[in-house]
């Protein structure tokens, strides 16, 4: 028999809670494997009544999150281990019905939460009773987890969120905050989220979870992609810095509107006001947003040097964070859109990609990365 060994406790960084485990136990169908968790009053009344299916009893342990929905992308959950996942060599010394981490951090450190099963020899008699115990190892505990996150400001970053998406008439959104000296992310929300303690309810309803037309599960900061809009105008300007063809004093005329050929290209507040904001110099420019700038810039260091700050920020590519599910994003090129839209790099696209009107795509995580720069 195996006693399974209780996963290291997740903490978050003042020491609160945020995955505990609770006393557990799985009844084994011998004959069809299946294992069915039970209460610890139903395990306790089997081993008063000596019941014959003692002897397919697992001592087991219930995975709780007491902050369920709020932290359920930073921590993921558990399940059982797949008949696909153990085909793999990092599965090797697992055993069908072991309960492993499937997402989040509950994923990302397995090795660590997991400890070691211990497990006993019990003699039974003809019917399966049990007689006596003639060996017995005791399991080994796994490690428990620190993490940066702060329960309590992630609770607010959820509940401000909500809020955020619900006044949108959204279904969606992605938050994270981070101390910017250490890169230590703080808080993490994505909605729509799940309450990852029905992964581990014999009751709960996993089905409707996976199965949510919005993909709850999705980790949307990390794992979705979106137009980042004027916050690409950051690297536009380190691309004009680096280039050396333009310093923070260097003053372009807004004219409200410019040409390249027959193609016209305004900035924001002429289109919607009519109005021009004169001579304006980097900084003014990343205040105002000012797109007629940015068109200048774009024109100065071309589409390599936009693209060259893009790479050298980890925009199309990852940043690493420890958690499962990071995607990169993307960084267009000539190749890129000869391949996908059929079409040659146009010099009015470099206009465009300066004010990020285009293709290019990223992550929340990866616009919080160029905003901490």
């Amino acid at each position: 028999k195996v006693i399974h060994a209780p996963r290291g406790v997740i903490f978050d960084r003042n020491g609160k809670v945020l995955a505990g485990n609770s006393p557990g136990f799985r009844l084994i169908d011998p004959k069809t494997a299946k294992a069915t968790i039970i209460s610890r009053e139903q395990a306790l009344e089997m081993e008063v009544k000596n019941d014959p299916r003692i002897s397919e009893l697992e001592v087991d342990s219930a995975r709780k999150y007491p902050k369920g929905a709020e932290v359920a992308h930073v921590i993921g959950y558990v399940g059982e281990v797949s008949p696909q996942q153990l085909k793999k060599e990092e599965y090797k010394n697992y055993r069908a019905r072991d309960r492993i981490g499937q997402s989040g951090v509950e994923a990302q450190y397995e090795s660590i939460l997991r400890g070691v099963d211990g497990g006993e020899i019990v003699e039974v008699d003809a019917e399966g009773r049990k007689l006596r115990t003639l060996r017995r190892s005791a399991p080994i505990p796994g490690q428990n987890l620190y993490l940066t996150i702060d329960a309590e400001l992630q609770h607010q970053a959820s509940v401000l969120l909500r809020e955020a998406v619900a006044k949108s008439g959204s279904c969606c959104g992605a938050l994270i905050a981070e101390d910017p000296s250490s890169g230590q992310v703080l808080a993490l929300v994505s909605i729509p989220s799940f309450d990852n303690n029905q992964f581990s309810d014999p009751k709960g309803n996993v089905e409707a979870i996976l199965n949510d037309p919005h993909s709850a599960v999705l980790n949307r900061v990390i794992g979705g992609t979106y137009p980042p809009g004027s916050t690409y105008k950051i690297i536009s300007s380190l691309a004009a810095l680096g280039s050396g063809k333009i310093t923070p004093q260097t003053q372009i005329e807004d004219t409200g509107e410019i040409f390249l050929g027959p193609f016209r290209f305004t900035n924001w507040y002429f289109t919607q006001y009519g109005r021009k904001e004169g001579s304006v110099n980097l900084v003014k420019a990343l205040q105002r947003s000012n797109d007629t700038y940015f068109y200048r810039v774009g024109e100065i260091v071309t589409e390599k040097g936009l693209i060259e700050w893009s790479r050298k920020l980890k925009l199309g590519g990852k940043l690493n964070i420890d958690l499962p599910g990071e995607v990169t994003g993307l960084v267009p090129d000539s190749e890129w859109k000869q391949k996908h839209i059929s079409e040659v790099w146009f010099p009015g696209y470099t206009l465009h990609m300066a004010i990020v009107q285009g293709y290019v795509l990223m992550t929340t995580l990866q616009v919080l990365g160029i905003t901490s720069f």
